[in-house]
């Protein structure tokens, strides 16, 4: 019976060479292609997947998140980030929402075959430039704390925190969320406390090491 595969990307230069690189490997798949939450949600609702690789940016939307309501709605289907992100904090994040595995994007391609041959492996997939730089766990005291912080936001929060470490300002997250630029200053004190985060500066630290926004160097 054929794999159904999902693949979630912004990119559609990515998206295409993941697709023919698994066609042309494999003659008993199916694949689709998304861009967006919404996309994504819309597929889910008529295809049952054995595989989901999503990307953590989606044009703005949480990728991860996304990722973490694909697996609950679909427990059987291996759901695996596929990311140009190496932070620690992402895989440990990723392990939190019982997802399958985290991919990065430049050495991808020489893991898509093992893991589609070998679906019943149970065990996490991790890119192999990863494993130079943590351990199988992938936990550490200080990673485990700024990751539990960050899960103690509310979603709203979240999306908060993530505009803010893009550098939007108080009107332009309300305007994008739909709500008064009073109830982003309350979100943002809420968040920042939550966090332990003394200033801007710190928030967007913090952003850069949970993989939220790319790094500045």
């Amino acid at each position: 019976m054929a794999k159904n595969i999902l693949i979630v990307d912004d990119h559609p230069f990515l998206r295409m060479g993941v697709r023919t690189f698994l066609e042309k490997s494999f003659e008993d798949i199916s694949c689709i292609e998304t861009d967006s939450v919404s996309g994504t949600e819309a597929a889910l609702k008529n295809t049952a997947f054995d595989f989901a690789f999503v990307d953590i940016s989606l044009g703005g939307e949480d990728g991860l998140a996304l990722a973490g309501i694909l697996k609950q709605k679909q427990p059987d289907c291996k759901v695996i980030i596929l990311s140009m992100h190496k932070e620690p904090l992402l895989v440990q994040k990723t392990r939190d929402l019982n997802l399958d595995g985290y991919l990065i994007k430049e050495d991808a391609f020489r893991s898509f075959q093992n893991i589609i041959s070998s679906g019943n492996n149970t065990g996490f997939i991790l890119s192999d430039k990863l494993n130079t730089v943590m351990s199988t766990s992938g936990k550490s005291e200080s990673t485990g704390s700024l990751v539990s912080m960050y899960n103690s936001l509310t979603q709203r929060e979240q999306t908060v925190f993530r505009l803010l470490a893009e550098g939007l300002n108080y009107k332009e997250i309300g305007s994008q969320l739909g709500i008064k630029h009073k109830t982003v200053l309350v979100h943002r004190y809420n968040l920042m406390k939550k966090m332990e985060l003394g200033d801007q500066t710190e928030l967007v630290k913090c952003g850069m090491k949970l993989g939220l926004i790319d790094s500045l160097v």
